[in-house]
């Protein structure tokens, strides 16, 4: 418990310093969610609405920290965040520097995709809310939250960095290969059913909505423990420095 209280006292600091964006991000998030209202029953934009919501609901918060907390390229194929690699050279134990760089995103990530969320159903138009129940809107959020807190785990774990400095390459094919990937399960989605990801998630929070929530839950918490070994595996064998 004490080690939880002192992550999220190291992780106050870099959230104080950011409150100037924290109100950036609630208008930011209210503009994006009632964007969404407008757009999310529109047949013929399927796929630029699943795009748009797995990026956002994936990064949108990312995009709004200070740059001083950023990811950054330090050197010749070298990226990774300043501010961890301060936390790092500190006498502070290893797993509560890893809590506080989750309590961190979590804190804006959570907050601004509840925001989102809350616009997007303030937006919809009356007949869309009768299809739509408030129950199913709650299992269709949860689904939602839970893929931006497992798919927003990568953040934390890319704080600690990376070295493509012998093999520029592999970053090119990696970025290729992620995003490619994304884009063409998409697009298989859109062409082979008559709903996008969006639409199936709806349709999966109507009909199933305990089971879709458990199922959610459970990736969601998956992810965030799998990224959380990955911090602790890494972080031991990286050296900035060579």
């Amino acid at each position: 418990m004490n080690e939880i209280k002192e992550a999220w006292r190291l992780a106050s600091f870099e959230i104080k310093a950011s409150w100037k964006h924290l109100i950036f991000m609630v208008f930011y998030a209210i503009l994006i969610g009632l964007g969404f209202s407008v757009f999310i029953t529109e047949t013929g934009l399927r796929l630029i609405t699943d795009l748009f919501f797995i990026l956002v609901f994936w990064c949108g918060s990312a995009w709004i920290k200070p740059k001083l907390f950023q990811l950054q390229k330090l050197d010749d194929g070298v990226y990774a965040s300043t501010y961890f690699l301060l936390l790092n050279q500190l006498a502070i134990p290893r797993n509560i520097i890893i809590n506080s760089r989750f309590f961190v995103y979590y804190f804006f990530s959570i907050p601004f995709n509840l925001l989102m969320l809350i616009a997007l159903y303030i937006g919809l138009s009356v007949g869309v809310k009768e299809m739509m129940t408030l129950g199913s809107f709650l299992a269709f959020s949860i689904i939602w939250l839970s893929f931006g807190i497992g798919a927003g785990s990568m953040f934390p774990v890319a704080d600690i960095g990376e070295k493509y400095r012998d093999n520029k390459l592999l970053l090119y094919l990696e970025v290729i290969f992620f995003y490619g990937g994304a884009i063409a399960i998409m697009i298989l989605v859109n062409q082979l059913s008559s709903n996008g990801l969006v639409g199936w998630s709806i349709y999966a929070a109507e009909r199933w909505p305990v089971v879709s929530i458990i199922i959610a839950i459970t990736i969601g918490l998956a992810a965030f423990l799998y990224s959380k070994k990955q911090m602790q595996r890494k972080i031991p064998k990286i050296d900035y420095f060579k």
